[in-house]
């Protein structure tokens, strides 16, 4: 089994999958260990797969207003948060990171695989938070080969280092604006509390 680097729930609308996160360049025994499971699944709902769907979208929160994407907050540290959805071409993959894949923990793969066949066909990503390595970031999830990634994003000031993303949606890179100094105080007021209860 490989090593998770975040172990928690990924939350998102009522629904909460014990699950976690590996490296993305160390997934070849997990795909081998998971995917027999997750092809079962598929096979077992593939009669009521249209109407789960359908009943996801429905559930679930599409970003209508980007502004939504403006006020993300931060999760506690044991919780990934989905906040709302975009269309695919939203996202410009140059802002991403550090790359992840999400698995499930016991009784999670059947809403896991949901998520995955729903954000597929819906051709949509998941745009979240999470505490990770001790720092707040902002994730975009998204289907591949059957499986569910998450990337981390890149803040403003890194993105102009690299040279902006020929397309990424101009309320996202302000979300990501706020989100970054949002995060900073988080880590400022953590940093005062861990020295304040040490002296």
């Amino acid at each position: 089994m490989s090593r998770s680097v975040w172990t928690g729930m990924l939350s998102f609308g009522m629904v909460n999958i014990p699950s976690y996160l590996v490296a993305s360049d160390d997934t070849t025994d997990e795909i081998e260990r998971h995917a027999p499971n997750f092809d079962e699944i598929r096979e077992r709902n593939k009669t009521k797969r249209d109407f789960k769907i359908h009943q996801f979208t429905q559930q679930q929160h599409f970003f209508k207003d980007l502004n939504e994407l403006k006020s993300l907050a931060i999760p506690p540290k044991h919780v990934m948060q989905i906040h709302g959805f975009l269309p695919t071409a939203e996202m410009d993959p140059a802002c991403y990171d550090k790359s992840f894949m999400f698995l499930p923990e016991i009784a999670g793969s059947e809403p896991l695989v949901l998520l995955i066949d729903a954000l597929s066909e819906k051709e949509c990503i998941a745009i979240g938070t999470i505490y990770l390595h001790n720092k707040p970031a902002m994730l975009a999830v998204q289907p591949r080969r059957g499986f569910l990634y998450a990337h981390t994003l890149l803040y403003p000031d890194q993105l102009d280092q690299q040279g902006k993303p020929q397309y990424l949606n101009r309320t996202l890179y302000e979300a990501l604006e706020l989100f970054e100094s949002t995060a900073k105080k988080c880590a400022e007021d953590e940093h005062e509390h861990t020295h304040s209860t040490t002296v």
